[in-house]
């Protein structure tokens, strides 16, 4: 009889702890995901984009603007507010995860169409066209980038002032 209440007592006890394990196994990994370090943000990082008519590296501060018998090049500088914003979305879209080339064409459609951000070294060009993929993935990270980086670099007075390009894809 005593045997008998020995088992249960160490069957329910290893029950109790192997459920106690589990809890703390949980709590481990719960606590271990959320400590994931996100890439820190430098702000001595440059940056820069390129399409078919226009380009900006924050490097040399200049905005390139391309037509069919000329380049324009003008200077421009980003406000600190503007540069952490552009840096915090790199950041945010883990840029360097990105593959060095997301290609998001469908296939039957042209143009094919070609953008490309720079943070330090890391190059990630974006290959598309007017026809939507729906294969593509990760195109949202980088235009995500990308709009934001045109939008407040075509958005300065000096880039307003230019003439609107002349070059455009066939």
């Amino acid at each position: 009889m005593d045997n008998e209440k020995d088992n249960e007592l160490y069957s329910s006890n290893s029950i109790y702890a192997m459920v106690k394990n589990i809890v703390i196994l949980i709590f481990v990994v719960i606590l271990l995901s959320s400590c994931v370090e996100k890439p820190v943000v430098n702000m001595d990082n440059h940056f820069g984009f390129e399409n078919l008519s226009d380009s900006y590296d924050s490097k040399t501060q200049t905005f390139k603007r391309r037509y069919s018998d000329d380049t324009i090049v003008v200077k421009i500088a980003l406000t600190s507010d503007e540069k952490v914003k552009i840096l915090n979305a790199f950041s945010e879209n883990n840029f360097h995860n990105l593959p060095d080339e997301l290609d998001c064409t469908s296939t039957g459609s042209s143009p094919v169409m070609y953008d490309k951000l720079i943070l330090q070294d890391k190059v990630v060009t974006y290959i598309y066209n007017a026809q939507k993929s729906y294969f593509c993935s990760q195109d949202e990270e980088f235009t995500s980038i990308y709009d934001l980086l045109v939008d407040i670099v075509n958005n300065k007075k000096e880039i307003k002032e230019l003439l609107p390009a002349d070059i455009y894809y066939e």
